[in-house]
């Protein structure tokens, strides 16, 4: 679907406004890596370009940086997180990776733990199961412990979260049968059980020349034309989730990722 293309593109916009962005993404190997030919992507973040960095999160490193931040004695932290018990227990308890994620964050909004110099984040975050587990980790927690220092915490991650005012959920997806209904389906979901209302961004459409399909006697412009009448469909579908339903081509003539996600965040620019 195009997911971390898009992330790339929103964070490219966002820097070109003049304001310091960091771009996230989740998860153990750097797509960003490969996709701007960097030496290396890692927890701390790797300048871009102007107004623009990037950074891969961990959860592990997330815990890591917070206790420290707290705990700022190297022996005591190894001693009661780096022994083969509590490294058991981490990776074990349910949702503690979850929070670690969104503790990092949000930590900027909340003016909490080391500081985030930074007008922006954007995530790129993890498929739709993952990224439910994720947002559903710090309201559970909240729910269920609501006193003490870590109730606070996790019901502040959640109204972080939630708030519609710090935090834009995007939904990318294409004009395709499975695509768009999981879009829908996620997007139903966020609605009814966080009150979200998140922007659809539909990527990658076919935006042919009209002389192009003007004739169907050739089978590749019948073909072209059964394509486009699929991509119709699936897009309306779309926009029926989200009338402000954001376009984006799909895009032949990149010479390389930054190109790619400078184009569509020009695309991006031309529909605010």
């Amino acid at each position: 679907m195009g997911k971390s293309a898009v992330s790339a593109a929103l964070a490219f916009q966002q820097a070109s406004l003049g304001r310091r962005t960091l771009l996230v993404e989740l998860g153990e190997r750097s797509f960003f890596q490969e996709m701007f030919q960097l030496p290396k992507v890692d927890y701390e973040p790797t300048y871009l370009k102007e107004n623009l960095d990037v950074s891969i999160w961990k959860s592990e490193k997330c815990i890591r940086e917070y206790v420290l931040h707290y705990l700022p004695i190297k022996k005591l932290y190894q001693l009661f997180f780096e022994n083969r018990v509590m490294r058991t227990f981490i990776n074990a308890a349910p949702a503690i990776a979850e929070l670690a994620i969104l503790g990092k964050a949000t930590s900027g909004v909340r003016k909490i733990g080391p500081p985030m110099d930074y007008d922006v984040i954007v995530i790129d975050c993890f498929s739709t199961g993952h990224f439910l587990a994720l947002l559903r980790a710090p309201k559970g927690f909240s729910e269920t412990i609501k006193s003490g220092p870590f109730g606070e915490q996790t019901a502040a991650i959640t109204r972080t979260m939630l708030d519609e005012s710090t935090t834009a959920y995007v939904l990318v997806s294409t004009a395709e049968t499975l695509p768009s209904v999981e879009t829908r389906e996620l997007f139903e979901t966020l609605r009814s059980e966080f009150g979200l209302h998140p922007l659809v961004i539909c990527n990658r459409l076919l935006h042919p020349p009209q002389d192009a399909i003007e004739n169907e006697q050739s089978s590749f412009q019948k073909y072209l034309k059964f394509i486009l009448e699929r991509q119709e469909k699936y897009e309306k579908t779309l926009r029926e989730l989200s009338p402000q339903l954001v376009e984006l081509p799909l895009v032949l003539d990149s010479t390389g990722g930054r190109d790619l996600a400078h184009q569509l965040s020009e695309k991006l620019k031309d529909q605010n």
